[in-house]
């Protein structure tokens, strides 16, 4: 999962939500950038809706198309 620098702070660059079995879905905000506060969400079996783009690039005389998830729903059961 991509962050993204905001001055002195790393945040996830992809939006992250978590929907219940009701259908109720909420934006999960982190408090810290940390790989192990993900891991209650993204466990085996996890269904997740993925939101993806496809971003052109040309860095240092190569170029080709990166695959970014900018958005994702996580379904609680």
């Amino acid at each position: 999962i991509p962050t993204a620098v905001n001055g002195d702070v790393a945040q996830y660059a992809t939006d992250m939500y978590l929907k219940e079995p009701s259908g109720t879905t909420q934006k999960l905000i982190f408090s810290k950038f940390d790989a192990t506060e993900l891991d209650t969400y993204f466990k085996p079996g996890t269904f997740v809706d993925s939101y993806l783009s496809l971003n052109p690039y040309d860095y240092q005389q190569r170029s080709g198309i990166q695959l970014v998830a900018t958005k994702l729903v996580i379904h609680n059961e």
